[in-house]
């Protein structure tokens, strides 16, 4: 009888330990710049955020509207926070960032947002004579609201994930173990009747 329910209780176990498994994969929780965003300002970091740490070996390419590859150095991970700095500032246009992590629990997820920058660098000579004057005060606030706006996510980007596990989860594991529960009392009586 003994043998009976150390395999009950093995299966039960079992059958907790694969879904908690299946949803520690690092889901995207934001990014700066974040999908859609239109930056107004020189780009050269890009950051990533994830629900769970992640491990060496992340990457992401960046790649311009023509399809060219941008260069990125050295990609720092560190937790669940992802960086990679461009050989040089993005110019204006349209960029497509492609990234594959590998999660915690060694699972690979990837994917794509993109964005586009509108920095007005290139056409700096043509405008300086037109551009306007800022007092010392006016021009640190200017830099402070860049600085803000490269440090936001666009929430419409976040994913609602409670470490990883979903509400599901937890009501199919209660379930579970009301099933263990009432397996082991009805596995008692048969051993008490007999």
């Amino acid at each position: 009888m003994h043998k009976k329910m150390f395999c009950a209780l093995t299966i039960l176990l079992t059958i907790f330990i694969i879904p908690i498994q299946t949803f520690a994969h690092a889901n995207l929780q934001g990014t700066t710049p974040s999908d859609g965003e239109v930056v107004k300002y020189a780009l050269d970091v890009i950051t990533f955020e994830f629900s769970t740490d992640i491990k060496e070996g992340s990457q992401f390419i960046v790649t311009d509207e023509e399809g060219q590859e941008i260069d990125v150095e050295a990609v720092q991970i560190d937790g669940n926070v992802m960086l990679g700095q461009t050989v040089e500032p993005l110019n204006s246009g349209s960029y497509t960032v492609k990234y594959e992590i590998i999660s915690e629990d060694s699972h690979v997820v990837d994917g794509e947002y993109s964005f586009q920058v509108e920095s007005g660098e290139e056409t700096k000579d043509d405008s300086e004579t037109a551009a306007p004057d800022y007092e010392d005060g006016d021009e640190q606030t200017s830099e402070e609201d860049a600085n803000q706006s490269a440090n936001q996510t666009n929430p419409t980007d976040e994913r609602a994930v409670e470490d990883g596990l979903s509400p599901t989860v937890f009501i199919i594991a209660g379930l579970f173990i009301l099933a263990g529960i009432g397996f082991l009392i009805w596995v008692i009586r048969k051993k008490g009747q007999a």
